[in-house]
């Protein structure tokens, strides 16, 4: 009898009863195992045929209104995202030949529009006569300014062909036409980078703690942002 056998049918050991003699007899039947019935057939439940039997009534036949507006909701239109509502901030970057290579496409993103000016080898006093001209031609409004100037001042200060309380005169008028011509944004004032020469530091030092100061007595609306400890 092979494994399978065994396996698959039930072997049972039973007289034999045509055997008259005193004498054992075996018989081997195969015996098929028990196959349990298949339980009774579910009818389907006819809610979505017959709605009305049992109060069904499929959501996208209803016309649900709000409270205070009686306007079916499907036929409402959306309002305004708050990307459509928040346009995007224009930054203004203004300076001597120090933001020449300022890369604005880098400085634009989807929430950013950048814009410079810069002027070659001007000084503060160059500089605003310039900006008088060239700021009304700006195509937006900027919503804050970076500036760095002093720059190109240094060197007159340094061979004693302007002194320093006129430069510093010079840098409070430019900072004050800013100020009038952009009354409602924040306007940040960089300092002036240091060089090589230790006479000329000296100079620059003196210039970026009276912008630091003018900064900070009208911190409403000048910040000063210092890199001097990148140096």
């Amino acid at each position: 009898m092979s494994k399978m056998s065994q396996k698959l049918f039930k072997h049972e050991i039973l007289p034999e009863a045509a055997c008259t003699k005193k004498r054992a007899s075996l018989t081997f039947r195969l015996v098929k195992p028990e196959v349990p019935s298949r339980p009774p057939k579910v009818k389907p439940c006819n809610h979505i045929s017959n709605p009305q039997s049992n109060g069904y009534v499929p959501f996208k036949n209803q016309n649900p209104v709000t409270e205070n507006n009686p306007t079916p909701l499907e036929n409402l239109q959306a309002g305004p995202t708050n990307d459509s509502l928040s346009a995007p901030a224009n930054v203004l970057y203004i300076s001597s030949s120090m933001f020449r290579h300022l890369d604005t496409k880098k400085l634009s993103s989807k929430h950013v529009n950048a814009d410079k000016l810069f002027y070659p080898g001007a000084n503060a006093k160059v500089m605003l006569s310039k900006l008088e001209k060239d700021i009304d031609h700006l195509t937006t409004t900027p919503s804050s300014v970076f500036i760095m100037t002093g720059t190109n001042n240094v060197d007159s200060v340094y061979y004693g062909s302007r002194s320093l309380k006129n430069t510093v005169s010079e840098i409070s008028e430019l900072l004050r036409f800013l100020e009038e011509k952009f009354p409602n944004i924040p306007i940040n004032v960089l300092n002036i980078l240091p060089r090589a020469g230790r006479g000329r530091n000296d100079i620059i030092d003196e210039l970026n703690n009276y912008l630091e100061e003018f900064c900070h007595k009208n911190k409403s609306r000048f910040k000063f942002l210092s890199t001097k400890h990148l140096f």
